[in-house]
């Protein structure tokens, strides 16, 4: 097991004894802070610079977190992986903490692609009918990739539902030429 990972356990063992609250909390604070990171890379290089102390470097992660108490469980963690210089690991930290919560939770992550951008209404019927269908809590990440064409593609997990039109139009084109 590697230290991401005992770190990102720890955590996810802390909080299932805390209120509800601060757990979504700290979930929710991941979330963001991971969005930042994903964003940009400034945080992430700040991190790893000894020119910056570990106080800047906690105020640095609590407002990414999304303004998140120091004194709170996640503000705690943040000081604890500073203390023991593990910034660097901060990244697949949170990937395997945000894994473990939502496997805990039953929250379902699910990736979806359109050729462009949906309104508010179909993603809310597109969340509702994956959760029926799953049986689980979804949490829908969109993304519009205008390669499809037209359609949808939703991935969770290791399914795949590939109903774009660029790969329609790729099956046929085989088809054809396989004639």
């Amino acid at each position: 097991m590697n230290i991401a990972t005992r770190y990102a356990q720890a955590l996810v063992s802390t909080l299932s004894k805390q209120d509800t609250s601060e757990q979504q909390a700290a979930y929710e604070g991941m979330k963001q802070l991971l969005q930042v990171m994903t964003e940009g890379k400034a945080l992430s290089q700040a991190l790893q610079q000894s020119v910056a102390t570990d106080a800047e470097k906690l105020q640095m992660l609590a407002t990414a977190a999304g303004d998140i108490r120091q004194d709170s469980w996640l503000g705690r963690f943040f000081a604890l992986v500073i203390q023991h210089r593990r910034e660097n690991l901060m990244r697949n930290i949170i990937h395997v903490f945000l894994q473990l919560y939502r496997s805990s939770h039953g929250i379902v992550d699910v990736r979806v692609e359109t050729a462009a951008s949906m309104d508010a209404a179909d993603r809310a019927r597109l969340e509702t009918h994956l959760a029926q269908k799953l049986s689980s809590t979804v949490e829908c990440t969109y993304k519009v990739c205008p390669q499809l064409i037209g359609g949808i593609r939703i991935l969770t997990g290791d399914k795949l539902i590939d109903a774009s039109y660029a790969t329609q139009l790729e099956t046929l084109r085989k088809r054809l030429q396989s004639l």
